[in-house]
């Protein structure tokens, strides 16, 4: 049995730039710590002008980064295996680009669905001084207003035509939206 020569062998250490951008892509594209971070955004932050679609623009951001970190690791190794790259480029980011065309136009519809309800300006929130019906919280900004006059929170309202499968009836007078 031959013995290993401790002064001919060496570990691998890879470069820190390396071990940075392999753990920013594994935290990207883990589906549980996705699952998480969207948790933790839904119960968080909420940005005025996006109205209750933090986790799918966080989806977006994600995905945009993760196309970025891919080409960063595919393209220094073009010249040395050129077919490898060609699998994987369409694998890391083509097919990642087609799931980030697929969330964004979840965004667009969301927005096609909120969209025709007008913005209640200041003025009317604080003179309503009401709650929303579907939350039960005070309606103190992202208020958006029916056809029908009736107030909401716009990611309330949003997600109830979402859900609802009453041909988009108002919640509370039940007048066609």
């Amino acid at each position: 049995m031959a013995q290993l020569d401790s002064s001919t062998t060496t570990n691998f250490f890879p470069p820190l730039q390396y071990t940075a951008l392999t753990l920013t892509y594994y935290l990207l594209t883990e589906e549980e710590i996705k699952l998480s971070n969207n948790k933790y955004i839904r119960g968080g932050i909420t940005i005025e002008p996006i109205q209750g679609l933090e986790p799918l623009y966080i989806q977006v951001l994600q995905n945009g980064i993760t196309l970025f970190l891919n080409l960063a690791l595919i393209l220094p190794s073009i010249r040395s295996n050129p077919k490898l790259c060609i699998i994987a480029t369409y694998h890391n980011v083509y097919l990642q680009y087609k799931n980030h065309k697929r969330i964004k136009g979840c965004i667009d519809d969301e927005w096609d669905r909120i969209s025709q309800f007008r913005r209640a300006n200041q003025e009317e929130v604080t003179e309503l001084d009401d709650v929303c019906t579907v939350c039960l919280n005070p309606l103190l900004n992202q208020v958006r207003v029916t056809k029908c006059h009736h107030f909401f929170h716009a990611n309330c309202l949003r997600l109830y035509l979402k859900e609802s499968r009453l041909d988009h009836l108002c919640p509370i007078c039940k007048r066609t939206l």
